[in-house]
């Protein structure tokens, strides 16, 4: 059965049932079993297939809290709501699931608090819209937040300079599909990982944040990406668009790790529109995978260079196959580029060698 409360002080359900809202909002609780899911379709929510008619419809200034190990699937439109927080009571990881046809939106997002993961899916044709800042990992967990996208849309839709992803324990991976947040103004300032504004230790401290890019489109453009010493990102082959307008990796507070993983053919490029900083960027390049020939790769795109790393590692690409140089290129193409030479066969060598030496007998002659 389903219950519905309106009251001035917080609600939150008991664990076996892993759903509440707050306290000027609305109160859904589906009589929902362990394990099992709950979903968004049709304008209602259901649970095993069973509509719960008894659920009001959450409004602008409501949150809702999925907890205790629990399931949201969402297949429809969502009205937005103010917060929505995913796994915030005990060790036991919850998900939502943004599936085709599903929208959801809200001005905050909270992922994983205490010691338990908070998931966030979103798959081909759903999408997910925030309109403040994401905060993962807070008030001391060490489950981690997680955004998965694989073919579904992530957009933060606020404007100015703002905090896009923070906390203590994140991990975004893009595969396809696309992640947007971006500026409207060179100072429009965009952060990713550190702490919350303000915060020192405990709620929102800063922490670790991975950005995993494999494919799809990244577009942190139109203002400055900042990140901090703990980000990390990784990208990942050479299916990926990425877009990072003025990133600048300049101080020790924001000496951010960026990974290129080459796959067979090459790898992505990070395209940024005026200047780039990487004076104290950390670069790792792995040609582990790489199969190709002789080739030139723009890592980053610029047109105003204005410092370059000096923290650069370049691994995995067979000695005996290929040379690998990295230029960063201030003063000329203001780009920083792998150039990959492939080392010829010894017989192909030995073969030229041989010719050059018949072709300089005939001469003789």
């Amino acid at each position: 059965m389903t219950s519905s409360h309106y009251t001035k002080q917080f609600l939150c359900l008991s664990s076996a049932v892993g759903v509440c809202l707050p306290a000027y909002g609305a109160l859904f609780a589906p009589d929902i079993a362990s394990n099992q899911s709950m979903e968004w379709a049709a304008g209602n929510w259901a649970v095993g297939g069973t509509t719960q008619p008894d659920n009001p419809d959450l409004v602008g200034n409501d949150s809702a809290f999925i907890n205790d190990g629990k399931t949201v699937n969402v297949n429809a439109s969502v009205p937005k709501v103010d917060l929505i927080n995913i796994e915030n009571i005990n060790n036991n990881g919850s998900t939502v699931n943004v599936n085709s046809g599903g929208t959801l939106a809200t001005n905050r997002l909270d992922l994983s608090e205490r010691n338990a993961s908070g998931t966030l899916n979103i798959l081909t044709g759903g999408s997910f819209t925030v309109s403040d800042r994401t905060l993962v990992g807070f008030r001391g967990g060490s489950g981690g937040g997680f955004i998965n996208i694989n073919g579904g849309s992530f957009l933060n839709d606020a404007t100015g300079s703002r905090e896009i992803i923070v906390g203590r324990s994140g991990n975004i991976t893009l595969n396809s599909g696309s992640f947007t947040a971006t500026g409207s103004s060179a100072s429009h300032t965009l952060q990713f990982g550190g702490g919350l504004a303000g915060a020192t230790s405990g709620t929102g401290a800063g922490g670790t944040l991975s950005i995993n890019i494999n494919g799809g489109t990244f577009n942190a453009g139109g203002g400055q990406v900042l990140m901090s010493s703990l980000t990390t990102v990784n990208v990942t082959g050479s299916n990926a668009m990425i877009t990072m307008d003025r990133l600048s990796l300049d101080t020790a507070s924001r000496a951010a790790t960026i990974n290129f993983d080459f796959d067979s053919t090459g790898i992505s490029t990070i395209q940024g529109n005026d200047f780039l900083r990487l004076s104290n960027a950390g670069l790792n390049i792995d040609g582990t995978d790489y199969a190709g020939g002789s080739d030139v790769f723009v890592l980053f795109s610029s047109t105003d260079l204005q410092s370059i790393s000096s923290n650069v590692t370049i691994t995995g690409f067979d000695p005996g196959e290929y040379t690998a140089v990295l230029t960063q290129d201030q003063g000329g193409s203001e780009d920083v580029f792998l150039t990959v030479t492939a080392i010829p066969e010894p017989s192909v060598v030995s073969f030229a060698l041989a010719a050059l030496g018949f072709g300089f007998i005939r001469r003789r002659h």
